[in-house]
């Protein structure tokens, strides 16, 4: 399959699936990554906001995330000419700004894609700033248990990924959180995407 027929597909299957088998593949998925030695040693970490369908919900492991001291950055799609650092040729990219529990708390959707995301781009709050991410947990629509992951197709993600090691002269642990219906034998991938160095998914139920 293309990646479109892949992506649809996928789509297709996580609509179909109860909050209770949601909530309780997140919950799994949560204690998996609190248990990864990388995580333990992790002082800066990115978490983006979940989606109410398609994707593995994130709530748990924000909340764990604050419990265990990080400092926690969420993704925010930034125009490019609003950062003075950005490095590239895109109209708009990824950023990963510092938020707090409460600051989390009051997001409201925005932008296109109507994600959960910071109102404003803050300099002193992006990421690139603050030393750079240690961990990435990283969104997807379909993913393989080594490694492979197939995005949303506006390769936010990968991008960001090759600025941060431009950047910051290193690349962060990534680590891909999926359902059990995300995890496919193979993928359709290219050149450019980006392979992570785990994959946390539900034990079979």
């Amino acid at each position: 399959m293309s990646k479109r027929e892949v992506r649809k597909h996928i789509r297709k299957v996580l609509n179909t699936l109860s909050d209770a088998r949601l909530e309780s593949q997140s919950t799994c998925v949560a204690e998996q990554l609190r248990a990864l030695k990388c995580y333990r040693e992790a002082s800066n970490v990115s978490v983006y906001l979940s989606m109410p369908k398609e994707e593995l919900r994130t709530l748990q492991i924000l909340a764990n995330a604050h419990s265990d001291g990080k400092r926690v950055f969420i993704p925010r799609i930034t125009l490019s000419k609003e950062n003075s650092n950005y490095i590239g040729d895109r109209s708009d990219h990824l950023t990963m700004l510092l938020q707090s529990e409460a600051q989390i708390a009051q997001l409201r959707p925005r932008g296109k894609y109507a994600l959960l995301e910071p109102q404003n781009y803050e300099p002193s709050l992006d990421a690139a700033n603050c030393g750079g991410l240690d961990l990435v947990v990283v969104p997807g629509m379909a993913f393989t248990q080594n490694g492979a992951r197939l995005g949303h197709g506006k390769g936010y993600y990968d991008d960001y990924i090759k600025r941060h090691e431009i950047i910051t002269g290193r690349r962060p642990v990534l680590v891909g959180v999926a359902l059990q219906e995300q995890i496919l034998e193979s993928l359709p991938l290219e050149g450019h995407d980006e392979k992570l160095d785990y994959v946390l998914v539900a034990t079979k139920s």
